[in-house]
């Protein structure tokens, strides 16, 4: 029989041990470790699908948001102002406030631009109230000429 340089005669048992074992590394550990990243990157998946959900019941409920029922906004606790309020005395908190905070009366530039926030969100919140009162008052009047009839 020739002598061949490099040929290794095949064991009896069949396969590599070592083989064998990468193999079986490879086989089982690559999906393993897939499922728990997927399993992780799901619960960071369903946490945002929570905030989603607080989002999605704000744009559905019509009236005033959970925020506004259990305490007074941060923009109206700046102002130092109590829902409802109409623009007028939003304006004139805004300017008592400014009188305090603004740079040249040597306030800071940054409470100045957050005072400046907190007044348009104020009057977005003076402007929609006031809005859905006269509304409310509207159909109040109508509901009541059509009685009389």
């Amino acid at each position: 029989m020739p002598i061949l340089v490099g040929y290794v005669e095949p064991t009896s048992h069949g396969a590599d041990p070592a083989a064998v074992v990468v193999f079986l590394a490879l086989a089982f550990g690559v999906p393993a470790l897939g499922l728990v990243l997927m399993a992780t990157d799901v619960r960071r998946y369903l946490r945002s699908l929570g905030r989603a959900l607080v989002v999605v019941t704000y744009a559905v409920r019509p009236g005033i948001p959970y925020w506004a029922r259990k305490r007074r906004p941060p923009c109206l606790e700046t102002l130092d102002l109590e829902l409802p309020c109409t623009e007028k005395q939003v304006l004139a908190a805004y300017r008592r406030k400014v009188k305090e905070l603004h740079p040249d009366k040597g306030g800071s530039l940054q409470k100045f631009l957050q005072l400046q926030r907190h007044y348009e969100q104020a009057m977005y919140l003076a402007r929609n109230s006031s809005a859905k009162g006269d509304g409310e008052r509207k159909r109040r009047r109508e509901k009541a000429t059509t009685a009389n009839r």
